[in-house]
């Protein structure tokens, strides 16, 4: 349904029903599944908390029924924070909660997630995103830095980590990058692969 206005509540709420008819052909044969959902929506209204801050959020409900892996009950949820850098960028701060039939999320129920995003004038970009589960192992981060050094040419230099139980992955690229109308010629050093790359990519700015 459309979403609508909760009467005296600044929410939005939405109600959904889905049926699904699937044949998976494996090593025991075909198996068909069929299973029918309905899931419930509400969406908080973006609430002021300043001249710069805004609260969001969220919740939906769901069950499925039926020959479905998920079938059962998901609830997942979100609560946010954005506050304005100005006019070149933005601070967010999220809590996500994740419940769903298939089993626990392997990455965690509960999870803390923020990202910045910053530019200075035309040549300078900044992008950064976190993210934390509160309730197991698992923590991933991603930074981006580009400078302009002119109209055509572009230098970047970005970081990965991603820890899960014994899985560590950190990678440092560095990249240089020519201009070709609204694509971009990228030469890109990764600390991981030891190896340079190059790439065609969309320019964006």
């Amino acid at each position: 349904t459309t979403p609508r206005r909760v009467e005296g509540l600044p929410l939005r709420q939405s109600l959904s029903l889905n049926w699904t008819s699937s044949r998976i052909r494996g090593a025991q044969g075909v198996q068909n599944r069929e299973g029918v959902g309905v899931r419930a929506r509400w969406n908080l209204i973006p609430q002021s908390l300043g001249r710069s801050t805004t609260l969001t959020g969220g919740l939906t409900v769901g069950q499925f029924v039926g020959n479905l892996p998920n079938k059962g009950w998901s609830i997942t949820g979100t609560l946010g924070i954005t506050h304005a850098l100005g006019a070149g960028g933005a601070l967010s701060l999220n809590y996500d909660y994740a419940q769903d039939a298939l089993g626990a999320n392997l990455l965690g129920r509960h999870r803390l997630a923020g990202s910045l995003s910053w530019s200075g004038g035309e040549r300078y970009y900044l992008t950064s995103y976190f993210s934390r589960a509160l309730d197991a192992n698992s923590v991933s981060f991603v930074s981006d830095f580009s400078w302009r050094i002119s109209p055509i040419w572009r230098m970047g230099l970005g970081y990965t980590w991603q820890n899960y139980n014994q899985y560590d992955f950190h990678d440092r690229t560095l990249t240089i990058a020519y201009r070709i109308g609204y694509r971009e010629v990228a030469l890109t050093w990764s600390s991981f692969t030891k190896r340079w790359s190059v790439d065609l990519l969309t320019a964006f700015y």
